[in-house]
């Protein structure tokens, strides 16, 4: 028995292995599956997973899919995982070009140091832990096989997280600034960065997924409602997918930075953290690159009251200049002096990321849309003065003006215009919120070109309800 209550298959049996190997070949074929996530792998033998992936792998590449992943869930120390990631390394191998017999098995996993080293620092307020990155990932690569046989080259492929689903949200026990904080480290340190569903919309009730709160994106509930997490109430309490929310649109910025500095992933080199020494206590700083033109710095203030005085050498010219990326309003810019030495100031919780010369583009947001996403639009039905009901979006830049014809209502073409010649407010004007059906409404944007020749990432979607002032129950289901 696993826990001593569930029942446990005998994966050791050749038997048993083929089923699963069927069993997961049939569910790659049917679902087009691109990948596995295995929950719990250390609680499965080595010799499972040395026959599993491998006959899963060329499953997948025989139907195209030449880099099928297999990740784990890594809920134990590097020593544990560094057995079942690649061709795996026991303590007898550490640092050394020797391998456990065998095939690669998973590609890497969720794993945990760099998440504890994170809470100790903000939730205990320890901010001396961020020293714990830099030698955390320096023994963990002497501990683990990073090598992809695929490419022929070590790739770091670990998945790195700001909260999961075993604890309370980091923004519930400290604060969204800590948060912000995180998700700038995780999405520049190397690996994969893993986000929670639902810190995009700063989802905070407190408890964990284990106790059932901390799973509020998955459905409605009136439970939500009992604990008031906002002035407002709780905002897990209606439809909370806003792609226009701060977060959101902080997470997509971040992440369109690292496509446009680290999007290439194609070398080695990638995965190289440089890192000041002498360390400076209470903060994180790395520098990471996949080319020289590509170079990313990251400095991060763990320390939850005191800003820092940093110094440190960078790879950059003297005379450089480098700009805050990840911010959008008056960003930092520092210079570089004399032997590529930096200095500045750091405030408490914030996180910098210092990119040479101009800021590369990244893709237009839409900012705000109106009716905003989730609300709940009382129609008058029976009133005599119709007032017009405005629906809107506004861009962060000026859009070309074929844009506002894309933009739908309800699937349908809305008729919507540019409110400006720069284009970056489009409006559709009807009239009155009645001459809409009561129920939900969408508005829906594919793909859209920017003035500046840069496009959206991915389409927007965002909803309301429209109910008559007689039907309540279309907005409160639970009424």
């Amino acid at each position: 028995k696993i826990y001593g209550t569930m029942d446990d298959l005998r994966l050791e049996h050749r038997r048993v292995q083929d089923k699963y190997i069927a069993m997961s070949q049939a569910l790659i074929a049917s679902a087009d599956i691109d990948g596995f996530r295995v929950d719990t792998p250390m609680q499965v033998p080595l010799p499972f997973y040395k026959r599993w992936a491998p006959a899963i792998r060329k499953f997948a590449k025989s139907l195209g899919k030449e880099r099928f992943g297999i990740f784990g869930e890594f809920y134990v120390t590097t020593e544990r995982y560094a057995t079942m990631t690649g061709r795996g390394k026991d303590n007898s191998m550490y640092g050394q070009d020797r391998f456990i017999p065998g095939e690669a098995t998973l590609k890497g996993g969720i794993v945990y140091p760099y998440y504890w080293y994170t809470f100790t620092a903000l939730v205990y307020k320890r901010p001396q832990f961020a020293d714990g990155f830099a030698l955390a990932y320096e023994k963990e690569n002497e501990m683990i096989d990073t090598y992809d046989p695929t490419t022929n080259r070590s790739e770091y492929a670990q998945w790195i997280f700001c909260n999961n689903h075993d604890n309370w949200r980091l923004q519930t026990l400290t604060g969204k600034q800590q948060l912000r904080m995180c998700l700038a480290v995780i999405t520049f340190w190397p690996g994969v960065p893993l986000h929670y569903a639902g810190d995009e919309q700063d989802l905070n009730t407190p408890g964990s997924a284990l106790d059932g709160w901390s799973r509020e994106e998955l459905s409605p509930s009136m439970a939500w409602r009992a604990v008031r997490t906002t002035a407002d109430g709780n905002p897990a309490d209606r439809d909370n997918f806003d792609m226009t929310s701060s977060t959101y649109r902080y997470i997509a910025r971040l992440n369109a930075l690292r496509r446009a500095y680290l999007g290439s992933f194609g070398k080695e080199s990638c995965d190289k953290v440089d890192t000041p020494s002498p360390e400076i206590k209470d903060v994180l700083i790395f520098t990471r690159a996949c080319d020289p033109d590509s170079r990313v710095a990251v400095v991060a203030n763990f320390h939850t009251e005191e800003s820092k005085h940093v110094t440190f050498t960078t790879p950059w010219a003297e005379g450089s200049t480098l700009t805050d990326a990840a911010a959008t309003e008056s960003p930092l810019e520092v210079t570089i002096g004399a032997d590529g030495v930096v200095s500045f100031d750091v405030s408490a919780l914030t996180a910098v990321v210092l990119v040479p010369g101009a800021v590369r583009s990244v893709p237009p947001s839409i900012i705000a849309a109106w009716p905003v996403h989730g609300d709940v639009v009382v129609a008058n039905r029976s009133a005599v003065d119709i007032q017009p009901f405005n629906i809107s979006l506004r861009f962060d830049r000026p859009m070309e003006a074929s844009v506002a014809s894309l933009v739908m209502i309800d699937g349908q073409a809305g008729s919507f215009s540019c409110l400006s010649d720069a284009c970056e407010e489009m409006q559709l004007v009807i009239d009155g919120a009645a001459s809409l059906a009561d129920g939900l409404h969408e508005v829906t944007l594919p793909r859209a070109l920017a003035v500046d020749g840069s496009s959206t990432f991915a389409s927007f979607r965002s909803t309301f309800l429209v109910r008559s002032e007689e039907n309540p129950v279309i907005s409160d289901p639970w009424a």
